[in-house]
């Protein structure tokens, strides 16, 4: 009974995981499957588009997850929270947070080889759309996506241009190539890379024997979500427009769309990016936490008694106190990241070039305001060496 007792909220918690990613992948799958807005893309990319969107989803929520059991303040919060209310079995739960920081990273792992390898078959789709009534295979022909590919009217193509929907628009297009020009296709290799080396490097081997490339590398996850937040941007999943009767402009020939009053021209439209809106509260809780571990560091520690017991141990009695004007600093940084997440979001809702330049220059500023206020509580040594002073150097 104990047993049973201890191990149900481990078993309910990951039920719950898992039927929470198999409910969204369900929804999105049964959304791009049915929805008549990507009638037109589904009509290109057949299946694939199905199974990249829906994985897409469950990626979204599980990077929306990674940060949270490393922040170990958080963790630390809630379970003070929960010991007054739960029972014990309940909030031990919390003392897993690494295996389930594991356990959300080997799903991220799955669902980006889902991910990646539906838009393989997507980009493929493009480019055989492209140049499909080009070509004398005729067992790979499909008219109506090569009519569709032909509404492209300018190469390279652009997000504000309602007349494609294929991003493809050479004329005789190599699909390697075509990776490196379509930016969601570029990104997404940056963040598998990186993803990639981030796993790799966290191994059991690796973190016991070179700890410090499983430290280093695991900062990467910087970069991962930094390209994760803009990769839906340029986004080539387009819908067309409500007016354009698909049914109907379907049983007419392609050469009178626009010219039949009931089938105008169909418009497109890339999807609203909403990857950072659900990664970005647990990338603001991250930057607390890391500020909140800034500030414990600045703590003085003084040992306020010492009891000799039978050797050899030894009781250490101590209290931590931390510098005013640290305190104010961290403050000021916690008030700053605020206004820096802000900005990113309204910038983001811009364009895309807006957000990577507001990105750096809100970076820039956090970085100087932290320099500044280690440099007045005194911590030099965890200053950059560059922006120290001869004198401080040389002592």
């Amino acid at each position: 009974m104990g047993v049973l007792k201890n191990e149900v909220p481990r078993w309910v918690a990951l039920a719950l995981w898992i039927t929470i990613q198999c409910v969204l992948f369900g929804y999105f799958a049964w959304f791009y499957t049915m929805d008549p807005r990507f009638a037109y893309t589904r009509m290109i990319l057949r299946l694939s588009l199905t199974f990249a969107r829906a994985s897409a989803s469950c990626l979204n929520f599980n990077c929306m997850l990674i940060l949270l059991p490393v922040c170990r303040n958080l963790i630390s919060l809630l379970r003070w929270l929960l010991q007054k209310c739960c029972f014990r079995s309940i909030f031990r739960l919390l003392d897993k947070n690494i295996t389930f920081h594991k356990l959300v990273a080997y799903a991220i792992c799955f669902w980006t080889a889902v991910h990646t390898i539906g838009h393989f078959y997507n980009l493929e789709a493009f480019v055989s759309a492209r140049i499909g009534n080009a070509t004398a295979r005729l067992e790979n022909l499909n008219v109506d996506a090569y009519k569709l590919s032909a509404l492209t009217v300018s190469c390279p193509t652009n997000p504000s241009d309602s007349r494609w929907v294929n991003p493809v628009c050479e004329v005789q297009p190599i699909t390697v190539l075509e990776v490196f020009k379509i930016f969601p296709a570029l990104s997404g290799v940056v963040i598998t890379l990186s993803l990639m080396v981030i796993v790799l490097s966290a191994t059991e081997f690796i973190r016991r024997s070179y700890f410090e490339i499983f430290w280093f590398t695991h900062h990467l996850f910087v970069v991962f979500f930094a390209f994760l937040v803009v990769h839906g941007f340029r986004g080539v999943v387009r819908a067309q427009n409500p007016e354009h009767e698909t049914e109907y402009c379907a049983s007419i020939p392609f050469d009178d769309w626009g010219t039949d009053p009931r089938c105008p021209l169909p418009k497109f439209q890339s999807n609203t990016p909403s990857t950072w809106q659900w990664v970005i509260g647990p990338i603001v809780l991250y930057l607390v936490e890391r500020i909140i571990r800034i500030v414990r560091s600045f703590q003085t520690v003084v040992i306020t008694k010492v009891c000799t017991l039978s050797q050899p141990f030894i009781i250490l009695l101590t209290s931590a106190v931390i510098d005013a004007c640290c305190l104010i600093s961290t403050v000021i940084i916690i008030c700053s990241v605020i206004i820096v997440c802000s900005i990113i979001i309204v910038c983001s809702i811009i364009t895309v070039c807006c957000l990577v330049v507001s990105c750096l220059v809100c970076c820039l500023t956090i970085y100087c305001l932290t320099v500044c206020c280690l440099a007045v509580c005194g911590h030099h040594h965890l200053l950059p060496h560059r922006l120290l002073p001869y004198h401080l150097l040389s002592s």
